[in-house]
């Protein structure tokens, strides 16, 4: 008996099987994508800092220094220190003469509320620090917007602030907004140049 041979694969076609899965998979497949902070940079130019006329008492002053330590006013702070202290600024429950002034607003979904509306925080940069201190500043600052918006949501509408509706978060976040102000510190020229 004559033994048979199996015949072998044809085998042609399955690169191409191959590619156009590859294509497909790579088209229906969406990826995240890191957003970042909500954010303008300091710009170069000395039109960009904010020349408007503020109450001294309104402004906190935070520096990321060129050897990487952070704080305001000559105090060397770790983030969370940092994190407080910008609580208490823009909280200012005591209602402190060096603090931002509190006064009572109409809020739309809210009413009357007091708080700190013209309250700034400017930052100042090295360009010598790092990147890793300058993202704990920021972050240490969006912590403390967070944990006073958290206390505001639950204070007027009593739930947290992710349960809200966005109405009801666009009104918490007027409560306490934003106002961040950032510079870059340029390098002196060397007098001896």
């Amino acid at each position: 008996m004559q033994r048979r041979e199996i015949p072998s694969l044809d085998t042609t076609s399955t690169a191409d099987i191959s590619f156009i899965l590859l294509i497909f998979f790579l088209v229906a497949t969406s990826f995240n994508t890191y957003k970042g902070f909500d954010t303008n940079l300091p710009q170069d130019n000395e039109e960009a800092v904010d020349k408007t006329q503020v109450k001294a008492r309104n402004v906190l002053e935070l520096y990321v220094n060129a050897d990487n330590t952070m704080g305001y006013a000559e105090k060397t702070l770790n983030a969370q220190q940092l994190q407080q202290q910008a609580e208490v600024f823009i909280e200012n429950p005591n209602n402190i003469a060096t603090f931002p002034e509190r006064f009572t607003k109409n809020i739309h979904g809210i009413g009357k509320c007091t708080s700190t509306f013209e309250h700034k925080i400017i930052i100042t940069v090295d360009r010598r620090a790092n990147y890793d201190t300058y993202y704990q500043l920021q972050n240490a600052i969006r912590n403390a917007y967070a944990a006073l918006r958290e206390k505001a949501a639950v204070q007027y509408f009593g739930k947290h602030f992710d349960k809200l509706s966005p109405q009801e978060q666009l009104a918490v976040t007027r409560v306490y907004p934003m106002h961040i102000v950032e510079r870059m510190e340029t390098e002196q020229p060397d007098a001896n140049q």
